[in-house]
């Protein structure tokens, strides 16, 4: 293995450069953006030492891989991939061909595993192998069924033996078996029996939330070359590196959205990123939009980001330009796709931009590693970047025209699925700027509160609530009590064990509705109640909400009979704030031998145990109104 401690210069070294610490691997892996390179990085960066990747902050992920086809390559590919979102994989890779015997085989080493993502890859042989020669369409037809029944029990296999998440992939016609029919009808019956099968594989995501199906019909188009038929032929390798190289990608990014690792925000460019031209030199009317070879590409990367925006996206923009001639621009030119009132903030000034990002960094209370910077000048990126090393940037330079699509292929706001309160947090930032604007003009902090009028709702969860709990599991980082992250099978296992609760907050105020905005996660034994995990959204944080929920909880408790209430503090970079949290509440230390069995208990090395005894409950904050819809469990 390779360690930085062993030579105290570098962990690995990647197309000339030596890498030194964790930021400085991801956005080398970002950068190489050649499968062929990829596959070489990740077969360098498989003997970097666990020890080093623990030091820097990756965060550990298990994945386990079969197939109907060689998996040669896709260690380093998911070595490459996982690293490049901050995640340290652990990796089990079964043998050339064991699909079959690996899923149905509840004591395969691939079900054993216990992977966190259980990967199942599948090409065109596993249907082929059950065609007599000469074959028919009945058979092509009979042979989908066997094929897609195998993935049925697989999958129910999957979902009864592990814990974990199932991905699966369509499976591509050849052109080669297409022209094996010589009648053109026959071609069409053949390619529509293909797709059904295909249709019916897509349908699996139904059985359950821990189960994906992975589009290869889609993700072919992102390569020129998906196939090469002498490595189908000797190598078993039916998908070329750079087919493989995005579905990995894809797999990646989910698994860095599910711990947490997802992008929220854009910081964007105006000059030759937005429009074509630069508005000091070109004016107003003369910087490329509609009606312009160019400037409609830009247009193209303006529509990708405003349906970026629609899904919750936080859009911002860091131009060095004069701010009038910026307002002019959304005034006038009306063939703007986006309009300022899409931006939640517009730096517009000369200032360097590696300021600007902290500035809205601060402002929307999220952490720089939280933005994506897009700017077509290399200069720019690099400044930002030096000055902000865990942010993600990307340089739009060259041909206009693959401007959208660079920013969509980054995967960089994947998220398992998308919530109502997802697709509405960029009017809940918008609001938030009036609260700030009021917080600004107030005596004190005090009277500040008050004169929100803030009113906290707090009930049991139900199954409408499951997508933004996991969201906010997953995408939390700040009041995140533990970090532990959970999926939507998660948190629906949850709500059906009887020995567990789930409180979830929402508020409203003088400005607007919040939306749900926490939730509290506890475990309840006959004298107990124990909070795995509480979380909050940062547009929240110091308006009494956290403190009010947690005496409700304790009050809760005390009415249920409960002789105390211990809660677990697992400490992160991102979450030291709130160590304070629940010792401010009147919780004491006490010894993790006490904690109950939890699904999110972890008692790590970084854990704390709180006890609070019930004798004596902080009182409500006098500046909010509580409103019990129902009475919740605790």
């Amino acid at each position: 293995m390779i360690s930085a401690n062993e030579n105290n210069e570098f962990a690995v070294n990647l197309a000339g450069v030596n890498i030194c610490d964790r930021h400085q691997l991801m956005q080398t892996l970002r950068r190489t953006t050649d499968p062929t390179a990829r596959v070489s990085a990740g077969r360098k960066c498989r003997k970097i030492s666990q020890d080093w990747l623990n030091t820097q902050g990756f965060k550990p992920v298990n994945f386990a891989v079969t197939g109907s086809f060689s998996t040669a390559m896709v260690g380093e590919l998911l070595t490459a991939g996982s690293l490049e979102k901050g995640l340290m994989p652990s990796l089990y890779l079964s043998d050339y061909n064991q699909f079959a015997p690996d899923v149905l085989d509840v004591n395969s080493d691939f079900i054993k595993a216990e992977a966190d993502y259980s990967l199942c890859l599948l090409d065109e042989h596993i249907i082929l192998e059950r065609l007599p020669t000469p074959w028919s369409l009945a058979d092509i037809q009979e042979a989908c069924e066997q094929v897609l029944t195998l993935c049925q029990q697989g999958v129910r296999q999957l979902l009864e033996h592990t814990r974990g998440m199932a991905i699966f992939n369509t499976i591509p016609l050849p052109l080669s078996l297409q022209r094996q029919m010589l009648g053109s009808r026959e071609r069409n019956q053949l390619s529509r029996l293909w797709l059904q099968f295909n249709l019916d594989m897509l349908a699996m995501t139904e059985l359950s939330q821990r189960v994906l199906v992975l589009d290869m019909q889609c993700l072919m188009t992102g390569t020129s070359r998906w196939r090469d038929e002498r490595l189908a032929f000797y190598a078993k390798l039916p998908y070329s590196d750079g087919l493989m190289d995005i579905l990995i990608r894809e797999v990646s990014a989910l698994a860095a959205s599910t711990l947490g690792h997802s992008k929220k925000a854009l910081i964007l460019d105006l000059d030759n990123t937005l429009w074509s031209g630069i508005l000091g030199d070109d004016g107003v009317d003369g910087i490329g939009l509609d009606g312009n070879p160019a400037g409609e590409a830009h247009l193209l990367l303006q529509r990708v980001i405003k349906q970026f925006a629609s899904q919750g996206v936080l859009l911002n923009i860091s131009s060095k330009n004069d701010r009038e001639n910026v307002d002019n621009v959304f005034e006038k030119r009306q063939d703007m796709v986006l309009k300022a009132s899409d931006f939640l903030h517009i730096q517009a000034n000369w200032s360097p931009k590696s300021q600007a990002v902290a500035d809205i960094a601060e402002s929307l209370n999220i952490g720089i590693d939280s933005f994506v910077f897009v700017d077509d000048s290399s200069f720019e990126c690099e400044e930002v970047q030096s000055a902000h090393p865990s942010l993600a940037s990307l340089q739009v330079t060259g041909e206009p025209a693959y401007f959208a699509a660079m920013l969509a292929n980054m995967n960089d706001f994947l998220m398992m699925s998308v919530s109502a309160e997802d697709k509405d947090r960029p009017h809940k930032y918008r609001q938030e700027t009036h609260r700030q604007a009021l917080k600004a003009s107030s005596q004190d902090l005090t009277s500040f509160l008050e004169s929100l009028n803030i009113e906290l709702s707090l009930t049991n969860a139900k199954a409408e609530d499951v997508p933004r709990i996991a969201n906010l599991s997953q995408r939390t980082n700040q009041f995140n009590m533990t970090t532990q992250r959970l999926s939507e099978a998660a948190v629906i296992d949850y709500l059906e064990n009887e020995n567990k609760s789930i409180w979830v907050l929402r508020s409203h105020d003088r400005f607007g509705d919040y939306g749900l905005i926490g939730a509290v996660l506890i475990s309840m034994t006959l004298d107990t109640s124990h909070i795995d995990n509480m979380l909050l959204s940062c547009r929240v944080f110091s308006r009494g909400i956290e403190q009010a929920a947690i005496s409700l909880l304790l009050a809760q408790a005390v009415a249920s009979g409960k002789t105390s209430v211990t809660a677990e503090f697992i400490l992160s970079h991102k979450n030291q704030r709130m160590a304070t949290f629940y010792p401010s509440m009147g919780f004491t230390t006490t010894a993790l031998t006490h904690q109950p069995q939890s699904a999110l208990a972890t008692g790590t090395p970084k854990s704390q145990l709180f006890v609070h005894t019930l004798s004596e409950i902080a009182p409500l904050p006098g500046h909010l109104t509580t409103i019990n819809e129902e009475s919740c469990n605790a």
